[in-house]
């Protein structure tokens, strides 16, 4: 009855899974470029992006260089040290809704999308670099 339990005697349970180095080796899964890029910003406490962002960014032809994302989370610092919650950034030719708390942006929009001229649901403006 307590054969198995004494000292000496006990044995790790087979899974039938290696337990050495090849087991844990695994395969990386194949990620673009943009969620490797998401990921080092997260890690690095950057901004991210949503999905739903991304898709308007390639939709609307936007283009964001590492001068624009620097600048975007240069205004994100600064929203967030007024305590914002949920800014509307604005540059030249795009705006983003970013919601400051969790570093993502939530939506972009190219100029004919400003047209419409309302936007909801944010507490703050901030103008980029190169808008002031």
């Amino acid at each position: 009855m307590v054969e198995g339990l004494l000292p000496g005697q006990i044995r790790p349970v087979a899974t039938g899974q290696q337990a050495g180095p090849a087991a844990r080796r695994q395969e990386l899964p194949d990620v673009s470029f943009r969620q490797s890029l998401d990921e080092s910003l997260r890690s690095e406490g950057g901004v991210k992006f949503s999905a739903h962002a991304l898709k308007r960014i390639s939709s609307r032809g936007i283009e964001l260089g590492n001068r624009e994302m620097s600048e975007i989370e240069d205004a994100v610092r600064r929203a967030a040290s007024k305590g914002s919650r949920d800014s509307l950034l604005m540059a030249d030719e795009y705006a983003l809704v970013v919601n400051i708390p969790s570093r993502t942006v939530i939506t972009a929009m190219d100029r004919g999308a400003m047209r419409e001229g309302v936007i909801t649901n944010v507490d703050s403006a901030v103008f980029l670099q190169g808008t002031r």
